[in-house]
Protein backbone atom coordinates (compact mmCIF):
# COMPACT_ATOMS: atom_id res chain seq x y z
CA UNK A 1 0.00 0.00 0.00
CA UNK A 2 1.53 3.42 -0.94
CA UNK A 3 1.94 6.06 2.02
CA UNK A 4 -1.07 8.12 0.19
CA UNK A 5 -3.06 5.36 0.42
CA UNK A 6 -2.51 4.02 4.16
CA UNK A 7 -4.68 3.66 6.37
CA UNK A 8 -5.84 6.13 9.08
CA UNK A 9 -8.47 4.74 11.33
CA UNK A 10 -11.20 7.18 12.23
CA UNK A 11 -10.17 8.82 15.64
CA UNK A 12 -12.58 11.85 15.21
CA UNK A 13 -15.59 10.98 16.80
CA UNK A 14 -18.70 9.06 16.05
CA UNK A 15 -21.03 8.38 13.01
CA UNK A 16 -24.05 10.21 13.35
CA UNK A 17 -27.68 10.31 11.14
CA UNK A 18 -28.68 10.91 7.70
CA UNK A 19 -31.36 10.14 5.23
CA UNK A 20 -35.18 10.89 4.66
CA UNK A 21 -36.51 7.37 6.69
CA UNK A 22 -34.72 8.96 9.72
CA UNK A 23 -36.51 12.17 9.24
CA UNK A 24 -40.13 10.81 9.62
CA UNK A 25 -38.45 8.31 12.43
CA UNK A 26 -37.41 11.42 14.52
CA UNK A 27 -40.51 13.38 13.84
CA UNK A 28 -42.68 9.96 15.34
CA UNK A 29 -40.50 9.93 18.13
CA UNK A 30 -41.23 13.22 18.98
CA UNK A 31 -44.58 13.04 18.94
CA UNK A 32 -44.71 10.34 21.13
CA UNK A 33 -42.14 11.24 23.65
CA UNK A 34 -42.70 15.01 24.25
CA UNK A 35 -45.57 16.12 21.64
CA UNK A 36 -43.47 17.43 19.15
CA UNK A 37 -40.70 18.79 21.38
CA UNK A 38 -37.44 19.47 20.48
CA UNK A 39 -34.43 18.27 22.37
CA UNK A 40 -32.37 21.35 23.54
CA UNK A 41 -29.57 19.22 25.07
CA UNK A 42 -26.31 19.52 23.33
CA UNK A 43 -24.48 15.97 23.37
CA UNK A 44 -21.37 15.45 21.41
CA UNK A 45 -21.07 19.07 19.44
CA UNK A 46 -17.74 18.42 17.09
CA UNK A 47 -18.01 21.46 14.38
CA UNK A 48 -19.58 25.13 14.16
CA UNK A 49 -19.71 27.50 11.57
CA UNK A 50 -21.11 30.92 10.83
CA UNK A 51 -23.26 32.38 8.51
CA UNK A 52 -21.70 35.05 5.95
CA UNK A 53 -23.71 37.80 7.61
CA UNK A 54 -22.84 36.82 11.18
CA UNK A 55 -26.73 36.19 11.99
CA UNK A 56 -26.54 32.15 12.48
CA UNK A 57 -24.45 29.93 13.83
CA UNK A 58 -24.27 26.33 12.54
CA UNK A 59 -23.53 23.01 14.53
CA UNK A 60 -23.05 19.73 14.43
CA UNK A 61 -24.44 18.00 17.68
CA UNK A 62 -23.51 14.48 16.39
CA UNK A 63 -24.91 12.30 19.58
CA UNK A 64 -28.00 14.02 18.75
CA UNK A 65 -28.20 13.25 15.20
CA UNK A 66 -28.32 16.74 13.70
CA UNK A 67 -27.13 19.67 12.56
CA UNK A 68 -28.59 22.85 14.76
CA UNK A 69 -28.76 26.37 12.89
CA UNK A 70 -29.52 28.88 15.81
CA UNK A 71 -29.28 32.63 16.22
CA UNK A 72 -26.16 34.27 17.98
CA UNK A 73 -28.22 33.60 21.50
CA UNK A 74 -28.31 29.98 20.38
CA UNK A 75 -32.65 29.89 20.01
CA UNK A 76 -33.26 27.19 17.33
CA UNK A 77 -34.33 27.64 14.05
CA UNK A 78 -33.50 24.88 12.25
CA UNK A 79 -32.60 21.19 12.89
CA UNK A 80 -31.37 18.69 10.41
CA UNK A 81 -31.53 14.65 10.94
CA UNK A 82 -28.86 12.71 9.75
CA UNK A 83 -28.48 9.55 8.30
CA UNK A 84 -26.37 6.68 10.71
CA UNK A 85 -24.31 5.50 7.96
CA UNK A 86 -22.29 9.04 8.00
CA UNK A 87 -19.68 10.39 9.94
CA UNK A 88 -20.14 14.54 9.16
CA UNK A 89 -17.11 16.04 10.08
CA UNK A 90 -16.83 18.56 7.46
CA UNK A 91 -19.33 21.62 7.59
CA UNK A 92 -19.33 25.45 6.28
CA UNK A 93 -22.00 28.09 5.06
CA UNK A 94 -21.39 29.33 1.11
CA UNK A 95 -22.28 32.71 0.32
CA UNK A 96 -25.57 31.92 -1.09
CA UNK A 97 -27.16 31.17 1.54
CA UNK A 98 -26.77 27.27 1.56
CA UNK A 99 -24.74 24.87 3.79
CA UNK A 100 -22.15 22.25 2.53
CA UNK A 101 -21.16 19.26 4.21
CA UNK A 102 -18.82 16.15 3.79
CA UNK A 103 -19.62 12.44 5.05
CA UNK A 104 -18.09 9.31 4.93
CA UNK A 105 -20.61 6.07 4.75
CA UNK A 106 -20.95 2.82 3.61
CA UNK A 107 -24.00 1.95 1.35
CA UNK A 108 -24.46 -1.81 3.28
CA UNK A 109 -23.47 -3.22 6.06
CA UNK A 110 -19.30 -5.24 5.40
CA UNK A 111 -17.60 -8.15 7.16
CA UNK A 112 -14.18 -7.39 5.71
CA UNK A 113 -11.21 -4.39 5.07
CA UNK A 114 -12.20 -6.05 1.26
CA UNK A 115 -15.83 -5.45 1.31
CA UNK A 116 -16.30 -2.07 3.33
CA UNK A 117 -13.52 -0.74 0.68
CA UNK A 118 -15.94 -1.70 -2.33
CA UNK A 119 -19.04 -0.01 -0.49
CA UNK A 120 -17.43 2.98 0.79
CA UNK A 121 -18.93 6.41 -0.05
CA UNK A 122 -17.36 9.99 -0.25
CA UNK A 123 -19.55 12.64 -0.30
CA UNK A 124 -19.78 16.70 -0.63
CA UNK A 125 -23.44 17.63 -0.02
CA UNK A 126 -24.98 21.22 -0.88
CA UNK A 127 -28.09 21.96 1.37
CA UNK A 128 -30.25 24.80 0.74
CA UNK A 129 -31.94 27.13 3.12
CA UNK A 130 -33.86 24.93 4.75
CA UNK A 131 -31.79 22.07 5.21
CA UNK A 132 -32.97 20.11 2.07
CA UNK A 133 -30.31 18.55 -0.25
CA UNK A 134 -30.02 20.79 -3.59
CA UNK A 135 -27.00 18.45 -4.88
CA UNK A 136 -24.26 15.93 -4.70
CA UNK A 137 -20.89 15.11 -5.01
CA UNK A 138 -20.32 11.03 -4.28
CA UNK A 139 -17.21 9.23 -4.92
CA UNK A 140 -17.36 5.18 -4.17
CA UNK A 141 -15.07 2.43 -3.47
CA UNK A 142 -12.59 4.29 -2.59
CA UNK A 143 -11.43 5.16 -6.02
CA UNK A 144 -10.63 8.67 -5.74
CA UNK A 145 -10.05 11.03 -6.34
CA UNK A 146 -11.87 11.69 -2.91
CA UNK A 147 -11.59 8.90 -0.16
CA UNK A 148 -11.90 10.03 3.39
CA UNK A 149 -13.18 13.64 3.21
CA UNK A 150 -12.95 16.02 6.22
CA UNK A 151 -13.40 19.71 6.58
CA UNK A 152 -14.51 21.39 3.22
CA UNK A 153 -14.55 24.88 2.27
CA UNK A 154 -17.15 26.75 -0.55
CA UNK A 155 -14.73 29.21 -2.54
CA UNK A 156 -15.68 32.51 -3.69
CA UNK A 157 -15.29 31.13 -7.41
CA UNK A 158 -17.88 28.61 -6.86
CA UNK A 159 -15.19 25.63 -5.76
CA UNK A 160 -15.28 23.82 -3.23
CA UNK A 161 -11.82 22.95 -1.33
CA UNK A 162 -11.97 19.73 0.89
CA UNK A 163 -8.99 18.28 3.52
CA UNK A 164 -8.77 14.23 2.50
CA UNK A 165 -7.56 12.20 5.48
CA UNK A 166 -6.35 8.97 3.45
CA UNK A 167 -4.98 11.18 0.56
CA UNK A 168 -2.88 13.57 3.16
CA UNK A 169 -4.04 16.27 0.39
CA UNK A 170 -6.48 19.47 0.04
CA UNK A 171 -8.54 18.53 -3.26
CA UNK A 172 -10.16 21.64 -4.53
CA UNK A 173 -12.89 20.72 -6.82
CA UNK A 174 -15.37 22.68 -8.87
CA UNK A 175 -19.19 22.40 -9.03
CA UNK A 176 -19.85 19.73 -10.96
CA UNK A 177 -17.19 17.23 -9.14
CA UNK A 178 -14.12 18.35 -11.61
CA UNK A 179 -10.80 17.96 -10.05
CA UNK A 180 -9.33 21.67 -10.56
CA UNK A 181 -6.24 21.43 -7.99
CA UNK A 182 -4.70 19.03 -5.79
CA UNK A 183 -2.46 20.26 -2.85
CA UNK A 184 0.25 18.54 -0.56
CA UNK A 185 1.12 14.79 -0.16
CA UNK A 186 2.13 12.71 2.52
CA UNK A 187 5.18 13.28 4.21
CA UNK A 188 6.60 16.00 6.73
CA UNK A 189 8.95 17.97 4.32
CA UNK A 190 7.72 21.59 3.84
CA UNK A 191 4.52 21.62 1.60
CA UNK A 192 3.72 18.06 2.41
CA UNK A 193 0.65 17.05 4.84
CA UNK A 194 -0.19 13.88 7.34
CA UNK A 195 -3.74 13.91 7.93
CA UNK A 196 -5.11 17.50 7.06
CA UNK A 197 -8.01 18.55 9.27
CA UNK A 198 -9.10 21.86 8.25
CA UNK A 199 -8.50 24.59 5.65
CA UNK A 200 -8.96 28.04 5.83
CA UNK A 201 -8.59 30.72 2.63
CA UNK A 202 -7.34 34.66 3.28
CA UNK A 203 -8.31 37.52 0.77
CA UNK A 204 -5.55 37.06 -1.54
CA UNK A 205 -6.92 33.21 -2.27
CA UNK A 206 -3.87 31.63 -0.42
CA UNK A 207 -4.63 28.32 1.57
CA UNK A 208 -4.04 27.78 5.25
CA UNK A 209 -3.80 24.14 6.25
CA UNK A 210 -4.21 22.36 9.13
CA UNK A 211 -1.77 19.82 9.13
CA UNK A 212 -2.87 17.57 12.29
CA UNK A 213 -0.18 14.87 12.46
CA UNK A 214 2.36 17.00 11.16
CA UNK A 215 1.65 18.94 14.95
CA UNK A 216 1.27 22.59 12.37
CA UNK A 217 -0.50 24.74 9.98
CA UNK A 218 0.66 24.90 6.70
CA UNK A 219 0.42 28.11 4.43
CA UNK A 220 -0.07 28.02 0.10
CA UNK A 221 -0.61 30.14 -2.61
CA UNK A 222 -3.52 30.24 -4.35
CA UNK A 223 -1.83 27.69 -6.88
CA UNK A 224 -0.64 25.27 -3.96
CA UNK A 225 2.74 26.15 -4.03
CA UNK A 226 3.91 26.13 -0.16
CA UNK A 227 4.72 29.31 0.88
CA UNK A 228 5.82 28.49 4.70
CA UNK A 229 4.91 26.92 7.99
CA UNK A 230 3.44 27.93 11.22
CA UNK A 231 4.48 26.03 14.40
CA UNK A 232 5.52 23.02 15.28
CA UNK A 233 5.34 19.94 17.57
CA UNK A 234 5.38 20.64 21.23
CA UNK A 235 3.26 22.36 24.59
CA UNK A 236 5.01 25.86 24.99
CA UNK A 237 4.05 28.91 22.90
CA UNK A 238 3.43 29.00 19.20
CA UNK A 239 3.83 24.91 19.80
CA UNK A 240 1.18 22.64 18.62
CA UNK A 241 -0.10 19.15 19.94
CA UNK A 242 -2.67 17.47 16.78
CA UNK A 243 -4.41 20.60 15.60
CA UNK A 244 -8.03 20.23 14.58
CA UNK A 245 -9.93 23.29 13.28
CA UNK A 246 -8.67 26.36 12.52
CA UNK A 247 -10.96 30.01 12.13
CA UNK A 248 -9.68 33.54 11.12
CA UNK A 249 -11.50 36.44 12.80
CA UNK A 250 -11.83 39.65 10.61
CA UNK A 251 -8.48 41.09 10.60
CA UNK A 252 -6.92 37.64 9.41
CA UNK A 253 -5.79 36.46 12.93
CA UNK A 254 -5.77 32.68 13.21
CA UNK A 255 -7.38 30.36 15.88
CA UNK A 256 -6.63 27.27 16.16
CA UNK A 257 -8.06 24.00 18.38
CA UNK A 258 -5.06 21.53 19.47
CA UNK A 259 -6.79 17.91 20.76
CA UNK A 260 -3.53 17.14 22.05
CA UNK A 261 -2.77 20.31 24.28
CA UNK A 262 -6.37 21.03 24.98
CA UNK A 263 -6.39 24.50 24.16
CA UNK A 264 -6.50 26.99 21.40
CA UNK A 265 -3.69 28.43 20.20
CA UNK A 266 -3.91 31.37 18.30
CA UNK A 267 -0.99 33.57 15.94
CA UNK A 268 -0.99 36.60 14.06
CA UNK A 269 -1.77 36.41 9.65
CA UNK A 270 1.46 36.64 9.62
CA UNK A 271 2.27 33.35 11.88
CA UNK A 272 3.78 35.17 15.02
CA UNK A 273 2.78 33.68 17.96
CA UNK A 274 -0.13 35.60 20.28
CA UNK A 275 -1.15 33.50 22.90
CA UNK A 276 -3.03 30.25 24.18
CA UNK A 277 -6.57 30.10 25.23
CA UNK A 278 -7.15 27.82 27.75
CA UNK A 279 -10.74 26.08 28.64
CA UNK A 280 -13.01 26.95 31.50
CA UNK A 281 -13.54 24.37 34.02
CA UNK A 282 -16.05 21.62 32.60
CA UNK A 283 -17.74 19.32 35.19
CA UNK A 284 -17.73 15.63 34.91
CA UNK A 285 -14.63 15.59 32.29
CA UNK A 286 -11.70 15.03 34.67
CA UNK A 287 -10.21 17.90 33.35
CA UNK A 288 -10.22 16.44 29.76
CA UNK A 289 -11.46 18.39 26.22
CA UNK A 290 -12.29 17.22 23.00
CA UNK A 291 -11.81 20.33 21.32
CA UNK A 292 -12.53 20.66 17.12
CA UNK A 293 -14.94 22.70 15.88
CA UNK A 294 -13.94 26.73 15.87
CA UNK A 295 -15.48 29.81 14.78
CA UNK A 296 -15.04 33.32 15.24
CA UNK A 297 -17.75 36.52 14.40
CA UNK A 298 -18.47 39.80 14.46
CA UNK A 299 -20.80 42.00 15.44
CA UNK A 300 -19.89 41.67 18.75
CA UNK A 301 -17.11 39.76 18.09
CA UNK A 302 -16.86 36.40 19.36
CA UNK A 303 -15.07 32.71 19.16
CA UNK A 304 -16.81 29.93 19.46
CA UNK A 305 -14.98 26.46 20.63
CA UNK A 306 -16.99 22.90 20.20
CA UNK A 307 -15.74 20.50 23.23
CA UNK A 308 -17.32 17.02 22.55
CA UNK A 309 -16.44 14.89 25.14
CA UNK A 310 -18.34 17.72 27.55
CA UNK A 311 -20.73 18.68 25.61
CA UNK A 312 -20.48 22.37 25.60
CA UNK A 313 -19.72 24.93 23.38
CA UNK A 314 -17.45 27.83 25.02
CA UNK A 315 -17.87 31.36 24.19
CA UNK A 316 -14.93 34.01 24.48
CA UNK A 317 -14.14 36.95 23.33
CA UNK A 318 -11.09 37.85 20.49
CA UNK A 319 -8.78 38.42 23.77
CA UNK A 320 -9.82 35.06 25.05
CA UNK A 321 -11.69 36.07 28.07
CA UNK A 322 -14.55 33.54 28.85
CA UNK A 323 -17.92 35.16 28.23
CA UNK A 324 -20.57 31.61 29.07
CA UNK A 325 -20.72 28.11 28.37
CA UNK A 326 -23.23 26.50 25.97
CA UNK A 327 -24.70 23.31 26.96
CA UNK A 328 -28.20 23.65 25.51
CA UNK A 329 -30.45 25.93 23.54
CA UNK A 330 -31.94 28.43 24.45
CA UNK A 331 -36.02 28.26 24.23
Amino acid sequence: MSDNSRHVKNTYGERIFRNVGFAVIFLVSSLICGCGATNLELNRPNLIAVSPDGSRLFVSDSRNLRILVVDREFRLVREIPYSSEQAVWGMNPGTQGELVITDNRLEKATFDFKEKRANAVAEIIFMGPDGGTTSALTWRSEKGPLIYPRQVLPLADGGVAVTDLRVNKVLVFERNGTLRMSIGEYGDADGRLYCPSDVLTDRDGRFLVVDSYNHRLCEFDRNGAWLRTIGRKGTGQGELMFPQNAARDANGRIYCTELGNMRVSVFEADGRFVRHIPMPTASGSNGLYELFGIACATAPAELFVADSINSSIYVFDLDGNHRGTITRLRP
